[in-house]
């Protein structure tokens, strides 16, 4: 009897319906161990990249709002920590662009075993 599945799928596409570019919040789950974590936008080819090892329980929460762009870390149900300093250079704190995107979770080691989650609202220019 089956109960449930897990997605292997690490790609999610986001319709941005609004006129202008919007910040997220992005966040890495893991259930093994994973090096690097990154999400990459596939039409742009911008990404983040974030320079931390994630075991079960931890959590690395990425915020990319006007005025609220910060990495949190959160060791196996600990405290969580700003750990801005794990961006690794090059990265972009990443925004939903007018239209269609499409993200990739990857990793440099364990990336199968990421579980990713992007919480967005619709924001629209002041007249």
């Amino acid at each position: 009897m089956k109960f449930g599945t897990k997605s292997q799928n690490l790609l999610a596409t986001i319709i941005n319906l609004s006129n202008i570019e919007i910040g997220m919040r992005i966040v890495f789950e893991t259930d093994s161990k994973v090096v690097n974590p990154s999400l990459v936008n596939i039409l742009t080819g911008e990404s983040i990249k974030i320079s931390e090892t994630i075991e079960i329980g931890d959590i690395i929460e990425v915020t990319t709002y006007i005025n609220e762009k910060n990495i949190y870390i959160t060791k196996n149900g600990g405290n969580k920590i700003r750990k801005n300093n794990s961006f690794v250079f090059g990265s972009k704190f990443l925004q939903l662009h007018n239209g269609t995107n499409t993200f990739k979770a990857e990793a440099d080691e364990g990336a199968e075993h990421l579980i990713l989650s992007i919480f967005y609202y619709n924001n629209y220019e002041a007249v």
